[in-house]
């Protein structure tokens, strides 16, 4: 799932000592060899597309016509200011690609390039990369700045890449998107209050149109909530977005089990507390647990809204919170537990028969 494997027992390790349900959305495959061998990882404030294709595979391109939007021609515009902002407000800075022959070796073994011309003592000088819709481009190699890398060369000019701020730094390739952290319910408190509860305006006004005071004459300031989007996503964290203490130092605890002093691979908060979320988008995800439920092991998978509805409804049966996105189809926000469900009926049988 792109995620590097020794993270992964790491992070089980981790759900065990904090009794916590860790999940991971999908991660470039790409980038696993890459957030292995210490390359620094994007973080909430670049927003350029990486790439998906050629030697350029996993890294941000300052110029996006080499992204993944390279057959998006009415895309490129947005994100190329994107990276302008970003490099503008000193987020990070543009380096030239350089890639070694181990990594050469990996985009040919997966088809990301192909056709390379070798020079004097195979040294590699040209090679081809098609776009996801099969367009083909021409890229040169020549020496880097280091023996066995090689600069990457396109229609005559070097190709630059995101990097964070400072010098002498590596390229920022993928980083590892958090899709939910789940305490245990004996755990469950304050620590788990968002910035913002209802995750997305429009959900907080639903909640709104559901009360009988009409929105025009609700209080001062759930009347500005309702109105501007702006002020109800004030709270918002700019650097790791919408939040709970129990996240945000869970994000510090991650990357200090999985890469100690070395480069952060989580930057920001959940998708369950993400306003723009696209459920189909967090498959597969991978889930680290304190201990086995069941069918899903310590360390195991969830492909799809149906797994997601199983796993989380055993979640709860094993005394877990779980974290739903509101946004989310009521068919997964409504799960409860077996003994909330239990209870209710036994209240509801109760009452008929008084």
């Amino acid at each position: 799932m792109g995620i590097v494997p020794e993270h992964l027992v790491k992070l089980q390790l981790l759900s065990q000592k904090t009794n916590t349900i860790i999940s991971i959305r999908p991660v470039d495959m790409m980038a696993t060899d890459l957030i292995a061998n210490g390359y620094p990882t994007k973080g909430f404030h670049i927003k350029g597309k990486s790439a998906d294709w050629g030697p350029q595979t996993s890294f941000i391109c300052v110029k996006q016509e080499l992204s993944k939007l390279a057959d998006r021609p009415d895309k490129q515009e947005g994100f190329n200011k994107e990276v302008q902002d970003c490099l503008s407000k000193g987020y990070a800075n543009k380096v030239v690609l350089e890639i070694t022959k181990a990594r050469l070796d990996l985009l040919v073994e997966n088809n990301y390039i192909k056709n390379i011309k070798y020079g004097v003592n195979r040294q590699p000088l040209e090679l081809e990369a098609s776009t996801p819709k099969g367009v083909m481009h021409k890229f040169e190699l020549v020496p880097g700045s280091d023996k066995g890398s090689w600069q990457v060369i396109y229609n005559g000019e070097p190709v630059e890449v995101l990097a964070p701020a400072g010098s002498g730094q590596k390229p920022l390739t993928a980083d590892y998107d958090l899709f939910m952290i789940a305490p245990a319910f004996e755990d469950y408190g304050v620590e788990d209050k968002l910035s913002v509860h209802d995750v997305s305006h429009h959900i907080f006004k639903e909640r709104m149109d559901g009360y009988t005071t009409p929105h025009e004459k609700l209080p001062g300031k759930l009347k500005d909530l309702y109105l501007s989007e702006d002020e109800f996503y004030a709270k918002v964290d700019k650097n790791v977005g919408n939040v709970s203490v129990r996240i945000r130092n869970m994000i510090s605890s991650i990357n200090e089990c999985l890469v100690g002093n070395g480069e952060p691979v989580v930057h920001h908060s959940t998708d369950t507390c993400n306003p723009w979320t696209d459920i189909e988008a967090n498959f597969p995800a991978v889930i680290t647990l304190p201990k086995s439920f069941g069918d899903f092991g310590e360390i195991c998978v969830v492909r799809n809204v149906e797994e997601l509805k199983s796993f989380a409804q055993k979640a709860k049966d094993e005394g877990y919170y779980v974290p739903l996105n509101p946004v989310w189809d009521k068919e997964i926000t409504d799960i409860r537990s077996s003994r909330f469900m239990d209870a209710k009926n036994f209240a509801i049988q109760h009452w008929k028969h008084r």
